[in-house]
């Protein structure tokens, strides 16, 4: 069984993914430019850019 979740930021936004046990940090990181295209499908071909 898979899960998909989606979620939008219009504006810039941080994100943490922290281990559950330890409450240690894996990786962090600040998204500032949204992608446009975020509401394509995985493994979908992307409109190309002119």
């Amino acid at each position: 069984m898979q899960r998909i979740c989606r979620v939008g930021f219009g504006r810039p936004f941080g994100f943490l993914a922290v281990h559950r046990t330890s409450g240690l940090v894996l990786a962090a990181g600040r998204v500032t430019e949204p992608d446009t295209d975020a509401g394509t499908e995985p493994g979908e071909n992307r409109p190309e850019e002119d």
